[in-house]
């Protein structure tokens, strides 16, 4: 559900399935009621910076209501919830699924998310370490 299996690695995929674990029907209504009826995003002033998005089902496609095919179209969909949506930015991980950092291209998101704290926040991250591929 999490994954996009074209660009995870099975055993990954195996591994995270192996381990999840359960959420209660009223945690899901809390994740309805204050993500979707009254976004708490609303209440976010500084500048966001969601992405990694990619495939992921139950957050992508005709039933989610969102379209994650790109940072641009994700964006424009998601600007609504958010005070300043000047402040938002996103991003989105080409054939992904909603765990972005199981992802074999996981390194690309980690670059993004690296450039938008640099060009945006002026932050240079410090203490990276490499982990897969990229």
């Amino acid at each position: 559900m999490f994954s996009a299996t074209g660009d995870a690695d099975p055993a990954v995929i195996a591994a995270d399935e192996a381990t999840k674990d359960q959420v209660s029907v009223p945690g899901m209504g809390t994740v309805a009621l204050f993500g979707i009826v009254l976004p708490s995003t609303r209440g976010i002033t500084a500048p966001g910076f969601p992405g990694g998005r990619g495939k992921g089902r139950p957050f992508c496609g005709v039933l989610a209501l969102r379209d994650c095919s790109g940072a641009a179209v994700l964006r424009a969909q998601e600007a609504p919830y958010y005070t300043d949506p000047a402040r938002l930015s996103m991003y989105v991980l080409p054939g992904a699924g909603h765990s972005v950092a199981l992802h074999e291209n996981a390194g690309e998101y980690r670059a993004a998310t690296r450039s938008w704290l640099r060009d945006r926040l002026g932050i240079n991250p410090q203490g990276y370490h490499s982990i897969g591929r990229n």
